[in-house]
């Protein structure tokens, strides 16, 4: 079952179980309760166990000699109010522990937590509840730590601008993605973000991150993005200049489709393909340098888009149907 708080003469020191056939309380065994004894407080392991033939039925609970810490608090903090299970801490030295929130949307205000050993509120830090104190409305990625040494628990809070990730484990990768409530204003995109007390690598901006953010004015990508993704930028309509860095590899079909209001974007020598659709309807895009890494412009790339005159390099070897139509 992995691990379970099990408590002796706090609750109650017997629990009981039984076993049923088909879900259904037709056919159980055995006929009364079986009943698992703990005869001490702590983490366990417990084994249960049942034999079709003979209908014997057995359970086995073994300490596992660990420690677990866990953090509670108000429920826009940790999800749900004080519950003392759900928000585990982990430790990568055996002596501090860390737990972090991200895409936090807090109001301004004072927010409280605190540390509890074990799953129970027999031994928890500080002996009063800790505070967090957050000074504007805004978006933020909150890191708890917790010293089993010397008792102390901190909590430190970042503004993130609002900023929605989804964070891939492997290679320690961090995805762009949308904003429930919409990207507006002039973005500076971060190059590394901190999760759970790790940093990762801003290297994604995810489909539709900003699809039809209508008030997003600039936008700065960072050399860690190697991807934008399909109608990333699709329908920003008063997103006027873009820069992609050298890093970025690939621009996404869709990607700045309808973007009436782009003047002008730069697109860095290390672009390979340009997707379909990708600057479809940007009416106001009136010349664009290609790169000579660019070996493919997909299909109606700059359809019905302002372009009055273009450069293909050599490196080019595939233009998509339509690429260029209604370009007036």
């Amino acid at each position: 079952m992995g691990y379970c708080k099990l408590r002796q003469g706090y609750c109650r020191d017997t629990y009981e179980y039984k076993v049923y056939k088909d879900n259904s309380t037709q056919e159980s065994y055995p006929t009364s309760n079986a009943s698992l004894i703990i005869s001490e407080d702590g983490i366990y392991d417990v084994i249960f166990t049942f034999n079709t033939s003979t209908k014997e039925l057995s359970a086995t609970a073994k300490a596992t000699g660990k420690e677990y810490w866990t953090i509670a608090g108000d429920e826009i903090l940790f999800g749900s109010d004080w519950d003392l299970t759900k928000n585990r801490m982990v430790t990568s030295d055996g002596e501090t522990y860390r737990l972090s929130k991200t895409n936090l949307g807090l109001p301004k205000g004072t927010y409280e937590y605190k540390v509890y050993k074990n799953f129970s509120t027999q031994e928890s830090y500080p002996s009063s509840n800790a505070s967090l104190v957050i000074e504007e409305d805004a978006i933020y990625s909150v890191n708890f730590t917790f010293n089993i040494n010397t008792k102390e628990v901190s909590a430190t809070a970042t503004k993130t601008d609002g900023f929605f990730f989804n964070f891939i484990k492997k290679g320690k990768i961090a995805e762009l993605i949308q904003n429930p409530n919409k990207y507006k204003g002039n973005i500076i995109i971060p190059a590394t973000v901190t999760h759970e007390g790790e940093d990762y690598s801003v290297k994604k901006i995810a489909d539709y991150a900003f699809w039809d953010c209508s008030n997003l004015a600039s936008v700065t990508i960072p050399n860690s993005v190697t991807s934008i993704g399909a109608g990333a930028f699709a329908e920003c309509s008063s997103l006027s200049t873009v820069t992609i860095p050298n890093s970025v590899t690939s621009i996404g079909d869709g990607a700045f489709n309808a973007c009436t209001g782009l003047t002008s974007i730069t697109i860095l020598n290390s672009v390979t393909t340009i997707g379909n659709d990708a600057f479809r309807g940007c009416t106001s895009l009136t010349s664009i340098t290609i790169p000579n890494s660019v070996t493919t412009i997909g299909n109606d790339a700059f359809q019905n888009s302002g372009l009055t005159s273009i450069t293909i390099p050599n490196s080019v070897t595939d233009i998509g149907n339509s690429a260029f139509s209604d370009c007036i």
